[in-house]
């Protein structure tokens, strides 16, 4: 039996329902399968809800809820995928959401991730590839320049909130059912009591999102891999819970990957005084 923070506090009145319906399309986009379900003559092919439920009242009313939900097959939490795509799809998917993206800013996004004809090895000289220390498959974000690094830092940082909802709500066209809530079973590990699930609406997460940090550029350098020995300090841009990265691996390789932090669920935001942003 998972362990739910009680529903009612969304003011779903679960106790004055008549009827509850679910389907599960947790595997059209990916595997091609789940539920059936036509809405007006259209038929449901992909939803960023993996389950949508139909609650009836007792005066015949209905609603829909949404449901992200992500599962963990870890001992301890991991980060776990929320959107997946390339630079110039994330791209139209903002501007098809209202939020203004140069060329720059793709241009820049595609040396990021390394889209043919934008990467080190189709740009730079052979002098200037064989001096390079790191990989010459992508670009990493402080090589890309001063005002691309500056385009993107500002369209981040301007549109946090709008592009985290984005994010984990409207990464379909035309989604019918984009999900409220988000439902995470946060490891693998079981007591007598079943799972440790937690459960968030998307306005309760956005807002912890929005707490935890403000959009920042982390440090790091690369530890594994093929250029395990890349002496360079890179920059990985995070959107408070949310961590934006290249794929890098063999299949799909240059793709954006969005993830939730690992452990995102434990934050607790500190009293208004407090300038810690980690946990």
């Amino acid at each position: 039996m998972w362990n739910f923070r009680k529903l009612n506090s969304y003011n779903l009145e679960i106790e004055k329902t008549k009827e509850i319906h679910a389907w599960w399309f947790g595997g059209l986009a990916t595997a091609k399968a789940g539920d059936d379900l036509e809405i007006n003559g259209k038929k449901i092919k992909s939803s960023k809800s993996d389950v949508v439920i139909r609650i009836v009242n007792g005066n015949g009313k209905e609603k829909f809820v949404g449901v992200s939900i992500k599962d963990c097959n870890t001992k301890s939490p991991t980060n776990d995928q929320v959107h997946f795509t390339t630079a110039r799809a994330f791209c139209k998917l903002l501007r098809d959401n209202g939020i203004s993206v140069s060329e720059n800013i793709e241009v820049a996004l595609r040396k990021f991730c390394g889209d043919i004809g934008y990467r080190p090895q189709d740009i730079l000289s052979k002098k200037e590839l064989v001096e390079r220390k790191s990989t010459p498959e992508r670009f990493f974000l402080e090589e890309i320049g001063e005002e691309e690094l500056k385009e993107i830092t500002d369209l981040f940082s301007n549109n946090q909130r709008k592009i985290t909802k984005i994010i984990l709500k409207y990464a379909y066209a035309g989604d019918l059912f984009p999900p409220d809530f988000i439902l995470h079973k946060t490891t693998n590990v079981t007591d007598d009591f079943g799972a440790t699930v937690a459960i968030h609406s998307m306005e309760e997460l956005l807002n912890l999102s929005e707490k935890f940090s403000h959009f920042v550029l982390k440090s790091y350098k690369i530890r594994k891999g093929s250029w395990k020995n890349d002496p360079h300090t890179h920059l990985a841009p995070q959107l408070g819970f949310i961590q934006m990265q290249r794929k890098g691996s063999k299949k799909n390789a240059t793709q954006l990957q969005f993830n939730l932090k690992a452990g995102y669920f434990n934050f607790e935001p500190q009293p208004s005084n407090s300038n810690l942003i980690d946990y």
